[in-house]
C-alpha cells in the first residue's frame, strides 16, 4: 500500500509540476525501454491473486495511426500462502489510433488498446509446487489528451480476461474470471528520445505501474 500511495503521489506532482507546449502522436520511431507493474487481478476465496511483472519492452510507432509493443520479463505471483517465483513471461499489443481531435481546446487522441499476456507460474507452499500457466487479455478504449506541456494524461477502460491454470488449487471456474480493467496515468516527454509513463491500475483491486522508453 506504501508503494502505491508513493506512486500516485508521484503522479500527481508531475502533473502539476511541468509545463511547455505538447504535440500529439507525430513521430515515428522504435523505442527500447524497461517497465515494472505491480497488479491483482483476481480474488479466490477472499484471497487477492496479485502479481509483480517487470522487463524490457520493444515499441515501434508510426505517426499518426499505430504503435505495437513485445514484453519480454519475470512475472511474481502470490496467493494465500502460496508465493511464485519470478518465470517467464512475454506480451503482446498495441493501440490503433482511430480519431485525432486538434481542433478542440484540449487535443485529444481517441483509440482501441489490445494486449496478450502468457507465462509459467510455479506456487510454492510448504514445500508443494503446483505447476501452470497464467494468460492475461486485456481490450480497452482509450483517450490521451496532449496541451498540459511535456504532459499527456490518458485513460484507458474496457475489460480484462483473467486464467490462471494450475491443478490443485480449487475449481478451474475460480481462475478464469472476466473482471473491469482501468488504466490512468500520465505520459512524461521531456525530450524526443525520452518518455516516463506512469500509471495506476484497477481490476480486482489497485496496482501501479511505471515505464521508460528511449526513443531512436
Amino acid at each position: 500500500m506504501k508503494r502505491m500511495t508513493f506512486g500516485f503521489v508521484l503522479m500527481a506532482g508531475l502533473a502539476f509540476g511541468l509545463a511547455g507546449t505538447a504535440a500529439a502522436q507525430d513521430r515515428a520511431g522504435l523505442a527500447l525501454g524497461g517497465f515494472y507493474e505491480t497488479r491483482i487481478d483476481n480474488n479466490v476465496a477472499n484471497e487477492d491473486l496479485s502479481f509483480d511483472y517487470y522487463g524490457v519492452r520493444l515499441q515501434v510507432r508510426d505517426a499518426r495511426w499505430f504503435d505495437v509493443f513485445v514484453d519480454v520479463g519475470l512475472q511474481s505471483a502470490e496467493w494465500a500462502d502460496y508465493k511464485a517465483d519470478g518465470s517467464g513471461t512475454v506480451g503482446l499489443g498495441g493501440t490503433f489510433w482511430m480519431v485525432r481531435a486538434e481542433d478542440l481546446m484540449i487535443p485529444l487522441d481517441l483509440g482501441l488498446f489490445g494486449s496478450v499476456h502468457r507465462g509459467d507460474v510455479d506456487f510454492k507452499e510448504a514445500g508443494v509446487t503446483e505447476n501452470g500457466t497464467y494468460t492475461r487479455i486485456l481490450g480497452q478504449g482509450v483517450i490521451r489528451a496532449a496541451g498540459y506541456g511535456m504532459v499527456k494524461p490518458f485513460a484507458r477502460v474496457g475489460v480484462m480476461n483473467s486464467k490462471l491454470d494450475v491443478s490443485g488449487l480449487g475449481p478451474d471456474s475460480d481462475w478464469d474470471v472476466l473482471n473491469p480493467a482501468i488504466n490512468v496515468g500520465l505520459e512524461l516527454e521531456p525530450s524526443e528520445q525520452f518518455t516516463l509513463t506512469v500509471e495506476g491500475n484497477y481490476s480486482e483491486s489497485v496496482g501501479l505501474g511505471i515505464r521508460c522508453d528511449f526513443w531512436f
